[in-house]
């Protein structure tokens, strides 16, 4: 059962891929009087026996998503010996925040079936700059280079239909190349678009992208669907029901009914802990246990807060079937100031000083299996379009579609 559940997340993380949460980008408040007070055994009973698909084909789909990230990376490491020396030092930050709209309608074939995504908000900044220095007692081999990217869109929306998949652009992207202080002109880019309207035939919905909907459709809740008859070792169902009765929750009011996973820092603390007893001889090649209890502190010291709030939401009697009707999920962390020095032994030669920073202000979703339409652009609208091979900025929807 538990697997099934995590199998559940994993793939809903994979749709954050591919695909932003209510408007203001937070999970709805759950209510203490609201919270049922059960066992875990009963709450065992409850995952295993309410979760199911609905009878009726549900048509329309709607995936909000969110994201605002920065991160930031720097190594250092230098080398010396007789007749050699070297220096390498990078750097590498990039902050995202993102709001994205999708929405899927599934028809009887591809005729009638579109996904429908709109760019709320979308902002990118990267930075990379790398220095290194190589000599073997003559000239050194310097290699300085920076790339920056600075991207973003606004008004924006991907439209799949049977016909074409069409585009409307409006934003900028821009990406320079410095080698020391002087751009290489080669490989930097500058573009910006202005309500850029086109059409393409590669990203249209046949009928084979139509079945394979309907199967992702059709596995994604089937997944949520627990066995009640799984099998578990004595050892395993006490994990099983301490994880369940620590982790997992259900709230009711009426005949709605949210079962809420919800991981914080403190379990972030035991999974430290139990990885690096996993991984002992693994982590073993970075020096002693005096040098891994080092890291291990630095990580948890690192960790300073997070937050995993995953909810599946039911409609029914609480007794009876419920009907599956929303999976949401929301995480939040700050993993900042963590910094792991190797000298030359510990590092295999080339001493190492990393520094890493991850802030997650926000990564969630909402995904609506019963959602009201979206108005679309009409037929008249989208018969302006330009018809191209490529569309602009293919690259970068790609990579979020």
């Amino acid at each position: 059962m538990i697997k099934k559940i995590f199998s559940s997340i994993i793939m809903l993380i994979l749709l954050l891929l591919v695909g932003c949460t209510t408007a203001d980008n937070k999970l709805p408040d759950l209510k203490d009087d609201e919270k049922v007070d059960m066992t875990a055994e009963e709450k065992v009973e409850f995952l295993q026996t309410v979760v199911t698909s609905n009878d009726e084909v549900t048509n329309n789909f709607k995936l909000d998503t969110f994201l605002d990230l920065e991160f930031a990376l720097t190594n250092e490491m230098s080398f010396t010996s007789e007749g050699m020396s070297m220096e390498n030092n990078s750097t590498v930050t990039f902050d995202a925040d993102f709001n994205m709209t999708n929405y899927i309608q599934v028809g009887t074939s591809n005729a009638d079936t579109y996904v429908y995504s709109i760019f709320n908000k979308f902002e990118f900044n990267m930075l990379n700059d790398t220095y290194s220095s190589t000599s073997f007692g003559g000239e050194p081999v310097v290699v300085d280079m920076t790339t920056t990217i600075d991207a973003s869109l606004t008004n924006t929306f991907f439209l799949a239909r049977s016909d074409y998949a069409y585009y409307q652009l409006n934003g900028r992207y821009n990406m320079e190349v410095k080698q020391g202080n002087k751009v290489v002109d080669e490989t930097s880019q500058t573009e910006t678009y202005a309500n850029l309207q086109q059409k393409i035939v590669d990203g249209q919905i046949t009928q084979d992208m139509y079945l394979e909907l309907m199967a992702s459709i059709l596995e994604l809740q089937q997944s949520l669907m627990i066995d009640v008859n799984v099998e578990m070792t004595a050892e395993e169902r006490a994990q099983m029901l301490d994880m369940v009765d620590t982790h997992v929750s259900i709230y009711s009011s009426g005949t709605i009914h949210t079962i809420q996973f919800l991981i914080t820092a403190d379990k972030v603390d035991e999974l430290i802990d139990e990885l690096f007893v996993a991984m002992t001889t693994d982590l073993q090649e970075l020096g002693d246990q005096e040098t891994l209890n080092n890291i291990k502190t630095s990580m948890k010291t690192a960790f300073k807060a997070f937050n995993f709030d995953f909810r599946i939401i039911l409609e029914g009697e609480l007794e009876g079937t419920k009907t599956l009707t929303k999976i949401e999920m929301m995480i939040t962390g700050d993993f900042s100031g963590f910094t792991m020095s190797l000298d030359e032994e510990q590092s295999g030669g080339f001493p190492l000083l990393m520094k890493l920073t991850v802030k997650l202000n926000k990564l969630g979703f909402t995904l609506d299996f019963n959602a009201d339409a979206l108005t679309l652009p009409s037929d008249t609208e989208l018969e302006g379009f330009e018809l191209v091979e490529y569309p602009p900025f293919a690259g970068i929807m790609n990579g979020l579609m």
